[in-house]
């Protein structure tokens, strides 16, 4: 009797994922059926979910009475176990999933590999009871070489379980905060007859956001400007040659706050009195300098990259989906928040520049394909790594003009890579009167190396601006021969843009007022993810939290009407909190540890709303 043939199974996170995988297979037009595929011959299935398929159950499910009206005596709510529920809509894709997976032997996941696809394929895989053998097919691009080379070396499924145990405790967390703080604030302003209809959103990290763009909005509103002075002093060598320095103004003359000097009498009384004074050169300074290729982009970066391009992050990630799913597949995996690329992508090196080199922005870089970059680190790099171009060549007569932008951006970052040091002479000169009292000083820049600032500047538009080196020595005398006070304003605050807000979500600590809590952060300490973010911006829009404003962002008069309350959740704490939730996730701290002190978080922001 001939031994049964195993019944392989791969499940995705949404019906493209599914199509690709078939083409690639070579799974026959007979092979689809209603809601998933089977191959005989190969005796394999293919299945999809459309997003998620379960969410955490509503408040309701704990306390009943909360399906009636919202009330404060019922809040707040701490569910001891989190109910997960699957989706009315979505009854009929799962029973499709689940009666495949009874007839499973191997199942692989290959749903999108970050947080939210790991999740979505667990929670399947839970509540169909599936209990065979289970893989994880990684895949950061989706041409046929990369989809090969993911299935035909599957790894374990320990190796992502990680990410799904953190989407599911930051979904938990995001619930106690976000239902329990929505309802209790709500509660209180309908009370005062302060909104009638609708709810008014409060969320770990759509709070936080929308308080980093209330804080720009009211540094634009509140704004004056300023004017400042500087003095010029024209000296002159020996040898007739004349040249400009900028007087370093003592201490005791400066704006304490600013640090600028804002007397124009002083200024004039400077300019006047060092007419005719002699300095000498008290130190002559030049230092050669390296700088290394910066790495490919994350998410975030690439958004903020774009923004010159007038592209918003949500349609950043829009335009980056699109180049990375079938037919294009031609950049790596969008939603990830690392730069550093994995050492074994060197061997594919060589095939990637091969067909950027048909491009004409790129085909006249000098690129040193035998150079190691330091952006391939194993160590730096976990199931994610920095967008790139992939293996399959684009012709970008077929993209629009957005993607053509998007595209050549990470492009010219991955070349940049291989690219020579961007290398340049900085010389500091500091003259002193003779007695020592006053100072003044000159900085240049004379570039010895363009490098991979060549790439950059396609990127960028901009060139370095370069300042002619001084030719004086230490100890030389010069005398000033003429002076000059020049004015100047403060400007105004930009407009937050959605590219702006995403890379302060990234980095917040410019926006928390503490000094204390500021030094608590590290790099890394962001609120949100990279993944999530343009969506939170997305949704603070939606909900009136914060409106666009030409190519910008303001807060709404609703959420500054109430901006007092939510004091607690700048930025920072947020940061805090969330870098809690990422150390429970790895198992450095104590799940527990980090829902108590959550659940004491909203306790202590409904205590101050009802004082």
């Amino acid at each position: 009797m001939a031994e049964r043939k195993q019944v392989q199974t791969l499940l995705f996170e949404k019906p493209s994922q599914a199509a690709d995988w078939a083409r690639f297979l070579g799974f026959k037009p007979a092979d689809k059926k209603r809601n998933y595929y089977f191959s005989k011959e190969k005796n394999i299935y293919l299945i999809n979910a459309v997003g998620h398929l379960f969410g955490l159950a509503g408040p309701e499910h704990y306390v009943p009475e909360l399906s009636k009206s919202w009330q404060l005596k019922h809040l707040p709510v701490f569910p001891e176990k989190y109910e997960v529920s699957l989706a009315d809509d979505k009854k009929v894709i799962f029973n499709t999933i689940k009666t495949v997976l009874g007839k499973t032997d191997v199942l692989y996941i290959a749903t999108d590999p970050d947080n939210e696809g790991e999740l979505i394929a667990r929670d399947i895989i839970r509540f169909a009871n599936y209990c065979g053998q289970l893989k994880r097919v990684l895949f950061s691009a989706t041409d046929n070489g990369s989809l090969k080379k993911a299935w035909d070396n599957p790894v374990s499924e320990k190796t992502t379980r990680f990410m799904a145990k953190e989407a599911d405790l930051r979904r938990r967390l995001d619930w106690m905060v976000g239902m329990n703080l929505t309802m209790a604030m709500t509660t209180l302003l309908r009370k005062n007859n302060e909104i009638k209809k609708g709810a008014f959103s409060v969320g770990r990290v759509i709070t936080a956001a929308s308080l980093i763009v209330y804080q720009n909005t009211m540094a634009r509103k509140n704004f004056k400007p300023q004017t400042f002075y500087s003095v010029k002093l024209k000296c002159r060598k020996s040898s007739g040659e004349e040249f400009f320095v900028t007087l370093d103004v003592p201490d005791e003359y400066l704006d304490k706050q600013s640090g600028r000097l804002l007397s124009s009498k002083v200024a004039t009384s400077f300019a006047s009195q060092l007419k005719g004074v002699e300095f000498k050169a008290d130190t002559v300074e030049v230092k050669r300098k390296k700088v290394s290729p910066p790495l490919p982009f994350d998410l975030s970066k690439l958004q903020v990259a774009v923004d010159r391009f007038d592209i918003g992050a949500k349609e950043t990630l829009t335009l980056l989906q699109t180049l990375y799913d079938q037919p294009l597949s031609a950049v790596t995996y969008p939603r990830t928040d690392k730069r550093h690329l994995p050492e074994s992508m060197l061997d594919d090196v060589k095939v990637i520049v091969n067909h950027l080199n048909a491009l004409s922005q790129i085909k006249k870089l000098d690129l040193d394909l035998d150079k190691k970059p330091k952006a391939f680190d194993d160590k730096k790099v976990n199931v994610h790594h920095g967008i790139i171009p992939s293996r399959k060549p684009v012709n970008l007569r077929r993209l629009t003009e957005k993607q053509i932008a998007v595209y050549l951006t990470i492009a010219l970052r991955y070349v940049a890579q291989f690219m020579k040091d961007y290398e340049y002479d900085s010389q500091q000169v500091v003259l002193k009167t003779l007695n020592g009292k006053v100072s003044a000083g000159v900085r240049a820049t004379k570039v010895v190396e363009l490098g991979w600032k060549e790439a950059e500047r396609v990127i960028s538009g901009k060139e370095d601006s370069e300042d002619p080196v001084l030719e004086i020595k230490e100890g030389e005398v010069v005398k000033v021969v003429g002076s000059e006070v020049v004015e100047g304003k403060t400007k105004k605050p930009a407009l937050m843009s959605e590219a702006k807000l995403v890379e302060a979500m990234e980095n917040p600590s410019q926006y928390v007022t503490d000094p204390d809590l500021r030094a608590l952060l590290a790099e890394g300490d962001g609120i949100g993810t990279s993944a999530t973010r343009s969506d939170t911006i997305d949704r603070a829009i939606k909900k009136n939290l914060i409106k666009k404003a030409g190519k910008g962002l303001e807060s709404t008069r609703l959420f500054e009407q109430h901006v007092s309350k939510f004091k607690n959740m700048d930025a920072g704490l947020t940061a805090l909190l969330q870098r809690a939730v990422k150390a429970a996730s790895e198992g450095r701290v104590d799940e527990r540890n980090v829902i108590v002190q959550h659940q004491n978080f909203v306790t202590k922001m409904m205590s101050d709303w009802a004082v």
